[in-house]
């Protein structure tokens, strides 16, 4: 649901009071690392911890800034299916380290973004190639990324701590694109300020909210507890499943049409 409720709260055309797509990052993530900042302050090594945190950070900013920017104009179906393609890049790299791919695993990557694709109606005028569809397409690279260094990094760091740093680097990112691009210092202040104003019971407000809790700090700390167990190849397969979820909600939430096309 973190599509469409991005899309929600980014695009103007879908509410009057919108808010800045990298300020929503920085929100969103800002909640999410001051919930989780106790366990960093825990972290038995700190600057592995902060220096690991930076790096990921630096990719999911650019993935989720990407994504909130690009859906101003395109579907969150549409970014769904784009985000999925992390399958491919992430077999492909894993191909490239080990010097070849299972055939389960190339099948596995084919039928999961070939399925999504179907869902999705690509191929029958699902996607434009405008600006929104190449900043999209940033995410399989970000986010792939992020994988891979993600299960490099939980050999010799703890998950909890990891994810806190995470977040906090990624706040930071977000919102210094928020103060460059987006209206500075004072934009940012009236954005948080009009969020904190109603008491958290506006539209915009709960929708941070649910995508702090449950579209950062649940989904990245399983994400990256689950790298430790579970190779990044496999993990991108698993979160194909991702843009069919993007897909209802859009239809749900924003009205947009569902454009399956598993038959005629």
């Amino acid at each position: 649901m973190n599509f469409p409720v991005t899309k929600l709260v980014t695009d103007s055309s879908t509410t009057a009071l919108t808010i800045p797509p990298g300020t929503f990052v920085a929100i969103r993530f800002g909640l999410a690392g001051f919930a989780f900042s106790p366990f960093l302050l825990r972290s038995s090594s700190l600057p592995l911890t902060l220096s690991a945190g930076f790096e990921v950070g630096l990719y999911l900013a650019l993935g989720y800034v990407s994504q909130a920017v690009g859906l101003a104009t395109e579907g969150a179906g549409e970014a769904g299916f784009l985000c999925s393609l992390q399958v491919v890049f992430v077999t492909l790299v894993g191909a490239w380290r080990k010097g070849g791919v299972t055939f389960k695993e190339g099948l596995a990557a084919s039928l999961a973004v070939a399925g999504v694709g179907v869902l999705e109606g690509i191929g029958g005028g699902g996607v434009s190639l405008g600006p929104g569809f190449w900043l999209l397409m940033l995410q399989p690279f970000c986010f792939g990324l992020s994988y891979l260094r993600i299960e490099e990094y939980m050999k010799s760091t703890d998950s909890l701590s990891f994810t806190a740093s995470q977040l906090a680097f990624t706040a930071l990112f977000a919102g210094m694109y928020s103060v460059g691009a987006e209206g500075g210092w004072g934009g940012l202040a009236e954005s948080v300020g009009g969020i904190m104003g109603d008491g958290w019971t506006s539209p915009q407000a709960l929708a941070v909210a649910y995508t702090a809790v449950f579209g950062t700090i649940i989904s990245i700390a399983l994400e990256t507890e689950a790298l430790k167990h579970v190779s990044p190849r496999e993990t991108s397969v698993i979160l194909t499943t991702e843009p069919l979820i993007a897909g209802l909600g859009g239809a749900w939430l924003l009205h947009e049409q569902f454009q399956g096309k598993l038959w005629d």
